[in-house]
């Protein structure tokens, strides 16, 4: 077995198979940047990667962990899991989650902040100055996402996976109360015709419809009835967990006739193949060509709303549309239709529109009239 030295005067040997091991037990794998471990304590050799492809980093790694595992032997102490082993056995536990997707996005986000850290380490202080320096999270409900992803991880390494014995308390932020924003027809105009070809029927079906962006972009063709004009949503897609039905407009029925024969599953395709997830700077250009900056796909869905109020819409029926659980949701649309109010308000009485009456009132306040 050849050995050699390098620049750094670290002794290196020739394992066979193009790898190279370094003295303290670090090498190279033939396809990875990274450095890889291998670690002996009493007999038990352990193989693992540094997560790092700089050699000194990876040598105080190495001495970290060969500590950690003799404790262990030693003393018996609880094995010390990172934040690495955490994200790995949370993505193969969770795939069954409607939003696995977007837990996959906000890990690979975190991961350059915390990787490597012990879980027991990650504090609600040190999670929310990696969060508020984030230059796309700008709002607290964005960060809460973040927060309520790794609280759930910590959680569970807690009360099912024992590897901690107590988790960190992460706190969600207090998030102003927002109504939604709304846009105007001639606005909706201009935002569809300035997208690209692929997102303009998905544009025109959220405004139809109302539906949630994860519902419209998930949408299969077998969950239409285009004889009867309706489509459902099932209970594992619905965000309150139950079925929605929903009977499809003109515009509705005019999108999915131009989408029809795309694709033998998916309604929205870009290319061919299904349309899946909408690029966010596309989104953000789109919208800032149309003269609507800072719109989100999801005030496509408070336009429907706020049209349909607007419109007159009982807002019990508002609610079977929108697939919302109580009315308190479609009470923030409320205000854009007080016609049901107009009888109540005419009952002032309306003394003080006569001319007679103000022109009492000014003798009064001129002192010709004494009392």
């Amino acid at each position: 077995m050849a050995v050699f030295a390098c620049g750094t005067g670290r002794l290196y040997r020739n394992t066979g198979g193009g790898a190279a091991e370094h003295s303290m037990g670090l090498y190279k794998r033939d396809g990875s940047h990274y450095w890889w471990a291998r670690i002996t304590v009493n007999g038990r050799t352990v193989r693992e990667s540094t997560g790092t492809a700089d050699e000194r980093a990876a040598e105080e790694w190495i001495a970290r962990r060969r500590a950690e595992l003799w404790r262990q032997v030693q003393f018996g102490e609880r094995p010390i899991y990172r934040w690495e082993d955490a994200i790995i056995k949370w993505l193969e536990e969770a795939k069954h989650k409607k939003d696995w997707r977007g837990d996959r996005q906000r890990l690979a986000l975190l991961y350059p902040a915390l990787q490597g850290q012990p879980l027991g380490a990650i504090t609600h202080d040190r999670l929310s100055k990696i969060l508020t320096s984030h230059p796309q999270l700008k709002t607290p409900g964005a960060r809460n996402r973040y927060r309520a992803t790794i609280r759930a991880i910590l959680r569970k390494a807690e009360r099912e996976w024992e590897w901690l014995d107590k988790a960190p308390i992460i706190r969600l932020e207090r998030e102003p109360p927002s109504p939604g924003r709304w846009i105007t027809r001639e606005e909706a105009t201009r935002l569809i015709a300035v997208a690209p070809p692929h997102l303009q029927p998905v544009i025109r079906f959220a405004l139809a419809t109302g539906l949630r962006k994860s519902n419209l972009l998930g949408l299969r063709w077998d969950h239409i009835d285009l004889a009867r004009r309706q489509l459902w949503v099932t209970p594992d897609d619905a965000k309150g967990g139950k079925a929605i039905g929903l009977p499809l407009n003109g515009l509705a029925m005019t999108v999915l006739n131009a989408c029809r024969g795309h694709h033998p599953d998916y309604v929205f395709t870009v290319e061919g193949r299904p349309y899946r997830w909408i690029d966010h700077r596309t989104w953000q250009r789109v919208c800032a060509d149309a003269g609507v900056p800072g719109l989100r796909i999801h005030d496509l869905r408070h336009t429907w709303a706020s049209w349909l109020a607007q419109a007159g819409v009982d807002p019990q029926h508002l609610k079977m549309l929108g697939g919302w659980s109580t009315l308190a949701m479609v009470e923030r649309y409320s205000h854009l239709n007080v016609e049901h109010l107009r009888e109540a308000a005419e009952r002032i009485p309306d003394t003080l529109s006569a001319q007679s009456d103000i022109a009492d009132f000014s003798a009064y306040r001129n002192g010709r009239i004494t009392c």
